[in-house]
């Protein structure tokens, strides 16, 4: 749900008092939540990316598989390496399998690559996110370099118009 802080302040302690104006009704959900203790998570709002660019996305990444004898994970994969978002933690190398199959569980284009650290015992971890947690500006390059590797491959593209109506869902 998309919403702005309106005012926060300090009540008792650490203990705070935020206020929201939400985008949205949300009266059903406020009489069923009034008294609940509730786990809040609040992030920056991003437009939601389109259905059809991410359809689209994988539409391309078959047919360059097809044309490379490659598997499509593997293409997608090496696009997200490329193209994707990546963080880079450092974690006691005792802890780096719990840590990889943690972040890789249940999320096919999750990658991570493994350097070393600086810090004695430690390695770093270059975590890579598969384009379902990626904002429409990351999802808008990703594709953008998909379709160049397919114009590259002679592989046939939808016109720049329907490229261009896909991106436009974006903003």
């Amino acid at each position: 749900m998309k919403a702005r802080i309106v005012d926060y302040r300090l009540t008792r302690g650490s203990q705070g008092l935020l206020i929201l104006e939400l985008d949205e009704d949300f009266r059903t959900q406020y009489d069923n939540l009034q008294d609940a203790e509730l786990d809040v998570t609040i992030k920056k709002w991003y437009p939601s990316r389109s259905k059809s660019a991410n359809a689209y996305a994988w539409v391309l990444i078959n047919k360059i598989a097809q044309k490379m004898n490659r598997g499509k994970v593997e293409v997608y994969r090496e696009y997200v390496k490329n193209y994707g978002k990546t963080d880079v933690i450092c974690v006691q190398a005792k802890d780096v399998e719990s840590v990889v199959n943690g972040f890789c569980e249940g999320h096919l284009g999750r990658l991570v690559d493994i350097a070393d650290s600086k810090l004695d015992g430690c390695v770093q971890l270059h975590l890579r996110y598969g384009s379902s947690s990626y904002t429409s500006q990351e999802m808008y390059q990703f594709l953008e370099a998909i379709i160049a590797d397919c114009k590259d491959l002679n592989i046939e593209t939808k016109s720049e118009e329907e490229i261009k109506s896909i991106m436009e869902a974006w903003k």
